[in-house]
C-alpha cells in the first residue's frame, strides 16, 4: 500500500509543477516586451507531454549505475595559435638558362670572312694570347655554341658554364681544320658547311643538318710540358739538396704558403725517363692529378714542400728517391725527370706529437753559490704484504691408559653339607 501511494503522489505532483514552469514563462515573456509597441500575438504553447512515470524496479533486481560524467576538454593556452599543417619541403628545381641569341649571320658567312679551299669560313672575333697553335693529335680546352642557320641553338658549353675538352681528331671534319688555325685566347666565328660537319638533315637522326654556325673560344692546348734539354744531368743552375735532389725553377708562383708531407695537392705534371721518353702526363687529358703528398716518391715529397701555388718546377730525382733500379713491373727505373705546376694546397692538420717529459734539473757545479734545486720527492715504495701468522700446532695428544685386567672370579668354596648318602640297595 505505501508503494502504490507513492506513485500516486507522484503522478498528482508533475503535472503541478509543469503548469508552474508554464506560468513563469509566460510572466517573463511580457515584462521583456516593448510596452510602445505593443505585444506580439504570441503563438498558443504547445501543451508538453507529461512525462512517463518511472517503473518500480523488480523486486531483486541490481540498482542501475549512474551515467559517467562528461570529462571537460583540456582548454588551449592562451595566446598559442593553432598549430599549422606541415608540408614537405619541395625541391627546387635549378634555374633554366636561356638559349644564347643567334648571331646576326648565322645564315651565312659575311663578305669580310675569310674562306679556305674546303669551303669553311670563318671571322676573328677575338684576338689572341698564345704563340702556338694545336695539332690534329693534341687535346684542347674550348667554350662553344652552335647554331643551325634558321637561328636555333643546338648546343652551348657557355650555357653549361663548363668548358669541353677533346682531343681535335675525334670531332667532326671543320673543328679539326678551324681549330688548328687559332691561337690560345683566341675567338672565332666559323660557318661550317654540312660535309665538314654532320651531312644534310635526316629526319630523327637527333644531329644538325646542313651548314652550322660555331662561336668557338680556344681557352687552352692541353699539350704536355716541353722536353727538358738537360735529361741525363740536372744544370749546372740547379739547386741541389743533401739528399741529391735538383730543381730548377721554371716560372715562380703566386702563393705564399708551402704544403706539409700531410697536406693534400692538386698538380699538372709530365715525367720523362733519361733517353727522353715521356711516360706520362695530366696535361694531355686536361685533369690535374690530386693525392695526398706523403704518399708518393721520396724526392716528389721533398720538391713539393719546396714550391708556392702557381709555381713551375723541373726535377731531377735520383734513383735512391725515386723508384729505385729495380722497381716493380709498372715504375720508371732509374733517375727521373719531372716538370710540375702545384695548382693547390689542400691543408690537413698535421697529427700533435706525443707529450714529452719534463726534464729532471740538474744539480749547480760546488762553487756558484747557488741554491740546489730541491731534490724531487721520493716516490713511496708499496708496503709489502702482511706474512700469515703459522697456524699453531697441536701438542701431541697423551695416548689413552689401558683398561685395567679383569680380576679372576674367586674358586667356589667347596659345599659344606654333607654328601648325600648313597641309596640302599635292595637285596636280592
Amino acid at each position: 500500500m505505501t508503494f502504490g501511494a507513492n506513485t500516486m503522489k507522484t503522478r498528482l505532483l508533475i503535472p503541478f509543477l509543469a503548469l508552474c514552469a508554464l506560468s513563469m514563462g509566460l510572466l517573463a515573456q511580457n515584462e521583456n516586451q516593448d510596452p510602445a509597441k505593443g505585444a506580439a500575438p504570441a503563438k498558443p504553447a504547445e501543451k508538453p507531454p507529461a512525462p512517463a512515470a518511472a517503473e518500480p524496479p523488480k523486486p531483486g533486481a541490481p540498482a542501475p549505475k549512474p551515467a559517467d560524467p562528461a570529462k571537460p576538454g583540456t582548454p588551449p593556452k592562451p595566446g598559442t595559435p593553432p598549430p599549422a599543417a606541415v608540408n614537405p619541403p619541395v625541391p627546387v628545381p635549378p634555374p633554366v638558362q636561356p638559349d644564347l641569341p643567334a648571331p646576326p649571320d648565322v645564315a651565312a658567312p659575311p663578305a669580310d670572312a675569310e674562306k679556305s679551299k674546303s669551303g669553311l669560313a670563318w671571322k676573328v672575333l677575338k684576338e689572341g694570347t698564345g704563340t702556338s697553335k694545336p695539332a690534329a693529335t693534341e687535346t684542347v680546352e674550348v667554350h662553344y655554341t652552335g647554331w643551325t642557320t634558321d637561328g636555333k641553338m643546338f648546343d652551348s658549353s657557355v650555357k653549361r658554364g663548363q668548358p669541353t675538352s677533346f682531343p681535335l681528331n675525334g670531332v667532326i671534319k671543320g673543328w679539326t681544320e678551324g681549330l688548328q688555325l687559332m691561337v690560345e685566347g683566341e675567338k672565332r666565328r666559323f660557318w661550317i658547311p654540312g660535309d665538314l660537319a654532320y651531312g644534310e638533315a635526316k629526319p630523327g637522326s637527333g644531329r644538325p643538318g646542313g651548314m652550322l654556325c660555331f662561336d668557338v673560344e680556344l681557352l687552352k692546348v692541353l699539350r704536355p710540358h716541353p722536353t727538358p734539354e738537360d735529361l741525363e744531368a740536372a744544370p749546372a743552375d740547379a739547386e741541389v739538396t743533401e739528399s741529391g735532389l735538383a730543381t730548377k725553377v721554371v716560372s715562380p708562383g703566386t702563393g705564399t704558403a708551402k704544403p706539409s708531407p700531410y697536406d693534400n695537392v692538386r698538380i699538372h705534371y709530365t715525367l720523362w725517363t733519361t733517353d727522353g721518353k715521356m711516360v706520362a702526363s695530366s696535361m694531355t687529358s686536361g685533369r690535374p692529378a690530386t693525392f695526398p703528398l706523403k704518399r708518393t716518391i721520396k724526392g716528389f715529397t721533398e720538391a713539393l714542400q719546396m714550391m708556392v701555388e702557381g709555381e713551375s718546377r723541373q726535377l731531377w730525382i735520383p734513383a735512391n728517391i725515386a723508384y729505385g733500379e729495380n722497381p716493380p713491373p709498372t715504375a720508371p727505373k732509374g733517375m727521373l725527370i719531372f716538370e710540375v705546376e702545384l695548382l693547390k694546397i689542400y691543408s690537413i692538420p698535421a697529427p700533435r706529437p706525443a707529450p714529452v717529459p719534463a726534464p729532471i734539473p740538474t744539480p749547480p757545479a760546488p762553487g756558484t753559490g747557488t741554491k740546489p734545486a730541491p731534490a724531487p720527492a721520493p716516490v713511496p715504495l708499496p708496503k709489502p704484504a702482511a706474512v700469515p701468522k703459522p697456524v699453531p700446532v697441536p701438542k701431541s695428544v697423551p695416548a689413552p691408559k689401558p683398561d685395567p685386567a679383569p680380576k679372576p672370579d674367586p674358586a667356589p668354596k667347596p659345599d659344606p653339607s654333607p654328601a648325600p648318602k648313597p641309596a640302599p640297595v635292595p637285596k636280592p
